[in-house]
C-alpha cells in the first residue's frame, strides 16, 4: 500500500462520507416541529404501567 500511495500520490482507495440521515433537512424539520409542540405543552405523559396496560 505504501508503494502504491507514493507512486500514485494518493491513497489507493476512495473515501466517501455517507451523510447521517438524522441530520437530513426532512428530519430536522420534523424535530423542530416536535420541539415547538412540546414547548407549547402539546404532549401526553404515560407511566410504564399505563403503557403496558395499553398493550393488552
Amino acid at each position: 500500500m505504501a508503494d502504491t500511495t507514493i507512486r500514485q500520490g494518493k491513497i489507493p482507495f476512495e473515501l466517501s462520507v455517507v451523510a447521517d440521515p438524522f441530520y437530513s433537512s426532512t428530519n430536522m424539520a420534523v424535530l423542530r416541529k416536535s420541539i415547538q409542540e412540546a414547548d407549547a405543552g402539546n404532549y401526553v405523559t404515560k407511566t410504564l404501567e399505563e403503557l403496558r396496560l395499553m398493550e393488552e
